[in-house]
């Protein structure tokens, strides 16, 4: 019974090492970039900007791009984009400000290219506003939202501007 504790409690040592140098790396860049001034948590319009040196991924071949944003009651981030017919992988994932994921109360927080087909259009909102597809923000105002494409040559910035609720209801 000793030996299985140990196990368990040495399994457990390693997952929180691995987690904390997994965050210490990821969150490298975003602390990088506020100390050159190109961290905005409110731009506007937002704007994706490259994990230097692809710090976040395991995947040296895939682009990496990330965005904050801060939403009102009454808006909606909207990203659009493509992914490129040769692209093995794209997908699109929520985080809070320290880079962890959050958990969708209304919906996912993540979308992979088989979600979003060839052109897309994804909706950011704190409730569901009735548009497909969405990301779920959980009710939380400020994130940051993460864009990753393989591979990093056929990868296309997706766009990124704050609507208004009800003109992204008008316009669908």
């Amino acid at each position: 019974m000793a030996l299985v504790a140990m196990w368990v409690g040495a399994g457990f040592a390693l997952a929180a090492i691995g987690h904390v140098a997994l965050f210490s790396l990821a969150y490298r860049p975003v602390l990088r970039a506020r100390r050159q001034g190109r961290w905005d948590a409110t731009p506007n319009p937002p704007q994706m900007h490259d994990f230097a040196e692809n710090a976040i991924g395991v995947a040296p071949g895939s682009a990496y791009l990330y965005a904050s944003y801060v939403l009102n009651d009454d808006e909606v981030l909207v990203l659009e984009g493509c992914v490129h017919p040769e692209a093995t992988y794209a997908g699109l994932t929520l985080y809070d400000d320290y880079l962890q994921g959050v958990r969708g109360r209304l919906g996912p927080t993540h979308l992979s290219d088989t979600a979003l087909g060839r052109r897309w259009r994804v909706i950011v909102a704190r409730e569901n506003p009735g548009v497909e597809p969405f990301l779920d923000s959980s009710g939380q105002a400020a994130g940051i939202i993460a864009f990753r494409h393989a591979p990093r040559s056929t990868m296309v910035p997706p766009t990124l501007r704050v609507m208004r609720l009800h003109d992204v209801e008008a316009k669908t």
